[in-house]
């Protein structure tokens, strides 16, 4: 396949994980409101800014340098991965010793174990950084929607259901660490490469 046929399908498979994933999104958003009061989403929007930040910071702009390094070695691929690790232990600290101002500014007793639990999920994406860069490195979106949809999918009906049985906001924050649990574990078993024992200092400045 040429580059520009292989350009051409990443943008269609691309364009129809978006739509597909927004579509479910909908969905799932529309029972979650039959089940859950304003007040919940509420507060999960006053976490998102804060989870927002340590996924920032977690990613620290890695994954691009790595779509955009031509001659990526094995060496770049370890050293990013290790050092999103390392930046996602530290925003899940951050977030984790913050949470009580957090809670503090919006008068919010709940939000500290909210925040808490569900800065995990910083933690976990961090282990999917270098994953996702190969997959758009060698435009790959048909294996991208492979593990988003089912994700989004899994991630959606377990909301719904807890929801449904009254977990209230926690059915939105075990939606967040589902979908991105299970995209990371799918994104492992679709994409081949594995981390080995390296780490440049070279391609850390770089």
């Amino acid at each position: 396949m040429s580059l520009a046929q292989k350009t051409f399908s990443g943008i269609i498979w691309h364009f129809a994980q978006q739509l597909v994933r927004r579509g479910i999104n909908f969905v799932v958003t529309l029972l979650l409101a039959k089940f859950l009061v304003p007040a919940d989403f509420g507060l999960v929007a006053m976490m998102t800014v804060f989870l927002a930040l340590g996924s920032s910071l977690m990613d620290s702009g890695f994954k691009q340098a790595l779509i955009r390094k031509h001659d990526a070695s094995q060496d770049d691929f370890n050293t990013v991965f290790y050092a999103n690790l390392l930046l996602g232990l530290m925003s899940y600290a951050v977030l984790f010793g913050s949470a009580p101002w957090i809670a503090l500014f919006y008068a919010e007793p709940r939000l500290v174990e909210l925040i808490r639990v569900a800065a995990v999920g910083v933690l976990i994406n961090a282990f999917l950084v270098v994953q996702s860069a190969q997959m758009h490195r060698e435009l790959n979106f048909k294996a991208e929607m492979h593990t988003t949809i089912p994700a989004g999918i899994l991630s959606g009906t377990s909301a719904v259901a807890l929801a449904y049985y009254g977990f209230g906001v926690w059915a939105l924050v075990i939606q967040m660490l589902l979908f991105a649990s299970c995209n990371t574990v799918l994104l492992w078993f679709k994409q081949g490469w594995r981390p080995s024992l390296s780490f440049s200092h070279a391609s850390m400045r770089q």
